[in-house]
């Protein structure tokens, strides 16, 4: 139980860290607004985040963590991927993230 207690608490602190790193990315590479980002979910995850493109396997997906605002998608390799819930243009979130949890076995 207090296992399980601090584990909620190390990945509460970490969803915040991968929030302000991003916020931090987006002041480094986009000083004028917010960061430019495309992330397309099928069969892997394809983004592009200002003009650099990426490709994650969905296999590598560890867990998803949802907050008020965001789903935090923890992949392999200590990366996390925050997906703001309201920003979603195709579907919806609650869809993608039903989808993903099939996909990848994640909770």
């Amino acid at each position: 139980m207090l296992v399980d207690i601090i584990m909620v608490v190390v990945l509460q602190v970490r969803a915040r860290q991968a929030v302000k790193t991003e916020q931090a990315r987006g002041n480094v590479f986009k000083k004028d607004g917010p960061v430019d980002a495309h992330i397309e979910i099928g069969e892997e995850i394809s983004m592009e985040i200002c003009g650099t493109p990426k490709k994650i396997d969905i296999a590598k997906l560890e867990r998803i963590l949802e907050s008020e605002n965001y789903y935090l998608l923890c992949i392999k390799g200590h990366m996390l991927m925050p997906l703001k819930k309201d920003s979603f243009v195709e579907g919806t979130a609650e869809d993608c993230m039903k989808y993903l949890r099939q996909k990848s076995g994640c909770k």
